[in-house]
């Protein structure tokens, strides 16, 4: 009889080769994919106590929101959640209580006359974890959009706030994430001056090539949000970028890496593109296997100069621990997509009731 993985027990971390063992041992005749999904499994339960303890002690190290600690490794908790995996809810509890917190700070900031310190990338990466995460449109996300509509007026997209590659710099990227703000969290105040700024960054848009992996895999989202035909041709030019060892790289330049693969394959799944039964999404997940760690992350050598203070947060890799963050983040959140959601975990809502419920218990 063949064994029904999802009902299995959790496995240990284990690598491959030990699961392997186990099952010939056992006497469990498996085939070759659920070998391969046993192997993806273990990838998985490594990485995710790993981030998550990170993700934990960096609330304590950093009083503002950041994309690598709060937004990917939520996105990728999210995605285990609803697919039955064992996570920490109290940590995307503390994580959706800091994104509130700063983006409460900003339009304060924002409506006492001053400039928000997170610009179009921090709001737009918060305003997508909270849809993620089902939170309703409230007097916050409306003032947020308010805001990202009239934001950058003289740009037909929206600008980054500064050049951190390859996770902040590309205007792709920061226009796909105040689009989707737009998209979620319409507002009806706002209808004119929305759709204006969203009709210029769709032009923008399909007028403008994508250069590097970021590029490419945000234009592809961006487009595919916005229900433009060029969506498809876009989703053929970062497929043709996968390289001959499955993975992908962040410049033509350099080498495959962790965070252009696991992101890559997210955006083509995200978009349809591919299915997890595609070859490029099997190659992809063998590089993935084959590059992680022993202690559950993927490496990636940071390429940008650090504006702040040097702080541990837990993680591997010393100075290259927070773009190896990101990529193990988005590593996990594409070799999650390998198991079908759970229909009771299908969607994670947590709402203000449930808030200061934590709150009071002390979570």
């Amino acid at each position: 009889m063949k064994a029904d993985i999802n009902a299995m027990w959790h496995p240990a971390p284990w690598t491959s080769i030990a699961l392997s063992l186990l099952v010939v041992f056992s006497g469990i005749s498996l085939a070759a994919a659920d070998l391969d999904r046993l192997a993806i499994r273990s990838a998985i339960e490594k990485a995710l106590p790993l981030m998550e303890s990170s993700a934990e002690f960096s609330l304590d190290q950093r009083r503002c929101f950041t994309c690598h600690h709060v937004s990917h490794t939520s996105m990728a908790g999210i995605a285990a959640w609803r697919r039955g995996f064992e996570i920490k809810e109290g940590n995307l509890l503390a994580q959706l209580k800091r994104t509130r917190s700063e983006l409460k700070s900003d339009v304060e900031r924002f409506l006492g006359g001053r400039f928000p310190t997170g610009e179009a990338d921090m709001l737009g990466s918060s305003m997508w974890l909270l849809k993620e995460l089902g939170w309703p449109a409230d007097q916050l996300t409306a003032d947020t959009v308010r805001f990202l509509v009239g934001h950058d007026q003289g740009s037909q997209g929206w600008e980054p706030a500064a050049q951190r590659p390859p996770t902040v710099g590309s205007k792709f990227t920061t226009t796909f994430l105040v689009l989707q703000a737009l998209e979620h969290y319409p507002s009806t105040d706002l209808a004119y001056e929305g759709r204006k700024r969203q009709r210029s960054a769709v032009q923008w848009l399909e007028d403008t090539a994508s250069f590097d992996n970021e590029d490419k895999e945000h234009r592809l989202r961006a487009l595919h949000l916005v229900k433009s035909s060029s969506w498809k041709k876009e989703g053929a030019k970062l497929l043709a970028a996968q390289r001959e060892d499955g993975g992908w790289a962040q410049l033509p330049q350099m080498n495959s890496d962790a965070y252009a693969t696991g992101s890559s394959l997210s955006a083509l799944l995200d978009t349809g593109v591919i299915d997890v039964e595609t070859e490029v999404y099997q190659r992809g997940v063998g590089f993935l296997l084959k590059k992680q760690k022993a202690d559950g992350s993927w490496f990636v050598q940071s390429r940008t100069n650090p504006t702040r203070p040097f702080y541990h947060s837990l993680f591997p890799h010393k100075h290259n621990q927070f773009i190896s963050v990101s990529a193990t983040a988005w590593s996990t959140y594409a070799l999650l997509q390998s198991f079908p959601l759970v229909k009771k975990h299908q969607y994670l809502k947590l709402h203000p009731e449930h808030v200061k419920l934590a709150a009071s218990r002390g979570e």
